[in-house]
């Protein structure tokens, strides 16, 4: 699925549901949620290790996450909370 991976001009896009409805009914799998989940959240680790692998972004977020992502947002959210409370002292 990766090798379909779009980009916004910045660097690459995390998976699309939509991308991975096609592949799914593309290659006649059919997914549960909690594999769509898992799907999901390797992007998200693969994405930041491409990221680490490419430049120095000091200062970005760990990672990032499509809107429709409750996971991914979760995830964001968590980093901005940790990175404030670092920085601020508090939560």
């Amino acid at each position: 699925m990766s090798s379909a991976r779009t980009s916004n001009g910045f660097g690459l896009n995390p998976l699309s549901f939509c991308e991975i409805e096609a592949w799914a009914r593309l290659s006649g799998v059919e997914p549960t949620p909690w594999e769509i989940c898992l799907l999901k959240r390797l992007d998200m680790v693969t994405l930041a290790n491409h990221r680490s692998n490419t430049a120095d972004r000091d200062g970005e977020p760990e990672f990032e996450a499509a809107a429709d992502d409750i996971v991914g947002v979760r995830a964001v959210l968590s980093d901005l909370k940790a990175r404030a409370k670092a920085k601020f002292g508090k939560a």
